[in-house]
């Protein structure tokens, strides 16, 4: 387990992928509110690209207690864009989450390779709050050829743009994620 928060710029192209670490008490937030939030049917031909995993409605931010964790995420996102960044002129950063679930994984569970969107306005975010064997990954796709993997643990969140092709094979039953999309809004300095 971290127990320092140290934001790494992880792919050094066009493209950026950021992780960070939230506290367990994060974790056991979102943990807890999966009991809470109505489930989604994603089986049969239906079912989105994560495969034998059941998964909350597109609404998880609406809880109460996920809000914490999407403010504790927020604060996260704004920290690394300001490092990881070079904005002179910069006021303020906001970040808007429109959709966000939970998964939990399967027997047989992966996440299929997918994007999250084409609008280069929207970022996405997973974060990890329960990995059963102790480390996964993420694997993106980066020129339609290029695979870098990001290896995590519980508490990692990753911050990338929404139209970045990702995947994972390496998911256990039990392996617990909250993820969703944002918009992040900037106020420059007159």
């Amino acid at each position: 387990m971290y127990t320092a928060s140290i934001p790494t710029h992880l792919i050094n192209a066009e493209v950026s992928v950021f992780q960070d670490f939230l506290s367990r008490d994060y974790c056991d937030i979102i943990l807890s509110a999966y009991d809470d939030i109505e489930k989604i049917d994603n089986t049969g031909p239906e079912r989105d690209n994560l495969f034998d995993t059941e998964r909350t409605n597109w609404r998880a931010h609406h809880h109460l207690g996920v809000r914490n964790v999407c403010n504790a995420i927020s604060e996260k996102f704004v920290s690394v864009f300001r490092r990881g960044f070079h904005a002179p002129g910069l006021k303020s950063l906001n970040l808007n989450v429109f959709e966000s679930w939970i998964g939990v994984s399967g027997n047989n569970a992966f996440v299929e390779p997918h994007d999250h969107g084409s609008c280069p306005l929207v970022w996405a975010f997973v974060f990890y709050a329960k990995i059963p064997n102790k480390t996964s990954s993420l694997r993106f796709i980066h020129r339609s050829k290029d695979h870098v993997e990001v290896g995590v643990r519980e508490g990692d969140v990753l911050f990338f743009p929404s139209n970045l092709m990702h995947y994972s094979t390496d998911t256990v039953p039990g392996r617990t994620i909250f993820s969703g999309n944002f918009t992040v809004s900037l106020t420059m300095e007159e």
